[in-house]
């Protein structure tokens, strides 16, 4: 038989991880969401630039990230950014590709050409 003092601390730590896996699950929402609302600020408020494929990596079976480089305005420092793609793309080191970004955030940034594929991480 449990103690009372014994039930209470199992009551308490049961209640500690509930809470605890609502806030993990309510911060990956709202992670998602905030992605997704920079994406769509991209879309529409962002600068259109070149940028250079400097690397891509696969990531299981379908999934890959890819690093590029570009630089945001004249005389402004370059900004390499590596995003996480959920599908296989078709782009090769060197590469140059179509990127919009925000002015005062550069890496927030879309490649053009994928911007449906990038993944809300």
């Amino acid at each position: 038989m449990i103690s009372a003092a014994n039930q209470a601390i199992f009551d308490f730590r049961i209640t500690g991880l509930i809470i605890i896996g609502a806030l993990a699950i309510m911060g990956v929402v709202l992670h998602a969401i905030a992605r997704k609302t920079a994406n769509s600020d991209v879309l529409e408020h962002g600068i259109t630039g070149k940028a250079e494929i400097v690397e891509t990596r696969h990531d299981g079976d379908n999934c890959m990230y890819v690093t590029y480089r570009f630089t945001p305005s004249a005389g402004a420092e370059p900004v390499e950014v590596i995003k996480h793609f959920d599908k296989k793309v078709d782009l090769a080191p060197g590469s140059q590709v179509e990127v919009k970004y925000l002015a005062k955030f550069p890496t927030i940034s879309l490649l053009v050409a994928y911007e449906k594929l990038h993944s809300a991480s």
